[in-house]
């Protein structure tokens, strides 16, 4: 049996996708299709069920994929004296979108995760990270601006508190309707599922007052940097500026804009997706802890 024809399938399985199945193993939609067939004359059994591009796993199919990493980790284990006794790494693939990650992810990855599991990070905007879960090519995702999707499911862990910021000493006669603000320009991919309606990538609650907007950027760390140099005020979530704070020098420190805000409006509670058929395990556990523990900074 070929390898090669195993990766593939797992791939395929993964990204439950024809198309971008095949993009990612930078093979023909045709040539990944025959080795795939080949692969189920070899074993006898039907894998997939095909609908264009679209693909259906067969209870057969699903079996052989759940024997996949267990076999792959065996394979890494091999070396030159044939001996399987190398211990391996679990691999935990998150998603996340940059607010977290910038600042977020290193403490994380410091305090909370094992030494043995090997983490790989993928920042995604709400609505692409709900389809990387959907689609197998993530297994666990954060957000605070959580998106429905069919076959996915949201557990909310804490709160986080939301405010406007700026630099210390800057805009101070300026009322905050006039604050110039610096947004993310990255649009939602879908209709957020949350009571209060919100608008753009930083969950700015459009019943509070309109913006005025003076800056759009791709980067969480753009805006903070706009924010640094006091030409604009930003909405952020507070545990990520008093993160900020406190690895920056003390004349950029960001300081909080004293604002009416309701409770409903300025917290907003932050979320782990994961496929509905995942049960919780160790990783999910210390990621729930690690974020209640960090939001209270």
């Amino acid at each position: 049996m070929e390898t090669n024809r195993l990766k593939q399938f797992k791939t395929l399985v993964e990204t439950q996708h024809l198309r971008k199945a095949a993009e990612l193993l930078r093979m023909s939609n045709g040539g990944l299709s025959k080795s795939i067939k080949a692969l189920e004359q070899e074993i006898g059994k039907k894998l997939l069920i095909q609908s264009g591009r679209n693909i259906e796993i067969t209870e057969d199919g699903q079996a052989l994929y759940s024997r996949l990493p267990d076999f792959f980790a065996s394979l890494e284990g091999l070396y030159q004296g044939g001996q399987l006794n190398v211990p391996q790494r679990e691999v935990i693939r998150l998603g996340t979108f940059e607010v977290f990650s910038t600042y977020f992810m290193g403490p994380v990855v410091r305090q909370f995760l094992d030494k043995n599991i090997s983490l790989k990070l993928f920042e995604l905007i709400p609505g692409e990270l709900e389809e990387a879960i959907q689609t197998k090519a993530v297994d666990l995702g954060i957000t605070y601006i959580p998106i429905s999707r069919k076959g996915i499911e949201f557990y909310a862990v804490t709160d986080l508190s939301m405010g406007i910021f700026h630099l210390q000493g800057a805009f101070q006669s300026v009322p905050v309707e006039e604050l110039p603000f610096v947004i993310p320009n990255a649009p939602i991919k879908g209709s957020p599922s949350s009571p209060t309606h919100t608008t753009g990538l930083d969950a700015w609650p459009t019943s509070l007052f309109p913006r005025k907007i003076a800056y759009e950027v791709d980067l969480m760390e753009t805006a903070l940097e706009f924010a640094r140099a006091g030409v604009a005020a930003a909405y952020l979530p507070e545990f990520i500026v008093n993160l900020h704070n406190a690895q920056i020098d003390k004349k950029f420190r960001l300081i909080k804009r004293p604002v009416a805000i309701s409770k409903k409006l300025r917290l907003r509670p932050i979320y782990i997706i994961r496929r509905a058929n995942r049960v919780e395990d160790a990783v999910e556990k210390q990621i729930a802890k690690a974020i209640r523990l960090i939001c209270k900074i």
